[in-house]
């Protein structure tokens, strides 16, 4: 590491022999250099470490991991409440559907819809979602009557409740730690377990469970039906709402505001980025291109909090130079928050 940084240092003109900007691309290369090769060795040794967890780690390492503590992600409040009363709309309709029809299964419906319209709020299109929800739920039908009216009547105390219900259970949560699978078996157990319903005295009743069923599948069709109607959101939009909350923080830093650590911010433009990702293919035109500056975002807003640090630290006219550059540079990112 010491001689890579040696080898920089040489890189590097001597002060005056060249225009200021070229001496400033390449202070800041070599320096860009050292921070990735540092990172790297760091990567290396916990590496080490998660491996033989036995082996003593240095102050460095301990250090390290201690800095370390819950991440901070990103919350976009405006789509979580947008989401929330979404799901609202469907439990209120199947409310009011369970209601005027005077249907005492209808409850179900509600909690089918409910979870239906909660479960798959992250995605900007659930749809695709929700339609392998419902068709897996209605292939839970047969299963479920199955052990209704065939096997749990002749089931006699726990050892054999258990061996009876031990292939579904065991089938089950193997195909939900599944990710190809998970969200087939979500489905299957949702509603299979609501049907089945155990209770310390088995009492079959075809019509309750007829009613049931028709309930679940109810449920399922109205969060679809009011998702396709109401929560459907392009990912051009939501790229737009993850940049944009990344160039409010951008401005907010440079406000002297309370100091955010690095950590902090890395953690949540880290999250930022990762939520861009899987919007990339689906994302066209000016937003393809708005998305490949997360990743400048996350380096400029350490690179803000590194000014502001050595702002406190250096003379007074340095700190006043670099003060304007901040706020000149805040001042860009409410433009280009509120604009676009």
């Amino acid at each position: 590491m010491s001689q890579l940084w040696e080898e920089g240092k040489v890189v590097a003109a001597q002060a005056g022999t060249a225009p200021p900007w070229i001496e400033a691309l390449t202070a800041s290369s070599v320096q860009r250099m050292g921070e990735l090769a540092s990172a790297w060795h760091d990567c290396r040794r916990l590496v080490e470490l998660i491996r033989n967890p036995s082996g003593a780690a240095d102050t460095h390492l301990k250090a390290l991991i201690a800095g370390h503590g819950s991440p901070t992600l990103h919350l976009d409040h405006g789509l979580a409440a947008y989401a929330g009363f979404a799901a609202a709309v469907a439990v209120v309709l199947a409310a009011i559907l369970s209601v005027a029809t005077g249907w005492q299964q209808g409850a179900v419906a509600v909690g089918i819809a409910a979870a239906g319209s909660s479960i798959f709020a992250f995605a900007d299109d659930p749809r695709p979602l929700l339609r392998v929800l419902v068709i897996w739920t209605v292939m839970a039908i047969p299963v479920a009557s199955l052990y209704v009216f065939a096997v749990l009547p002749g089931v006699d105390g726990f050892a054999a409740l258990a061996a009876a219900m031990f292939p579904l259970f065991f089938g089950t949560a193997l195909y939900l730690a599944t990710p190809k699978h998970w969200l087939r078996a979500l489905g299957f157990a949702l509603l299979s377990q609501t049907l089945i319903a155990l209770q310390p005295a088995q009492r079959p009743d075809l019509i309750a469970f007829a009613t049931a069923c028709i309930a679940c599948v109810t449920g399922g069709v109205v969060a679809l039906v009011v998702t396709s109607l109401m929560r459907v959101v392009s990912a051009d939009l939501s790229s737009w709402r993850i940049l944009r909350a990344g160039w409010r923080d951008l401005a907010h830093l440079s406000r002297k505001c309370p100091a955010e650590t690095k950590i902090a911010w890395v953690g949540r433009m880290s999250d930022r980025v990762a939520l861009l990702l899987p919007r990339l293919p689906r994302a066209t035109g000016v937003a393809r291109l708005r998305l490949a500056d997360a990743l400048n975002d996350l380096r400029l807003g350490v690179s803000l909090i590194d000014l502001s640090t050595v702002a406190q630290a250096s003379g007074s006219l340095a700190a006043q130079a670099i003060d304007q550059a901040i706020e000149r540079i805040g001042a860009h990112f409410v433009s280009q928050a509120r604009s676009g």
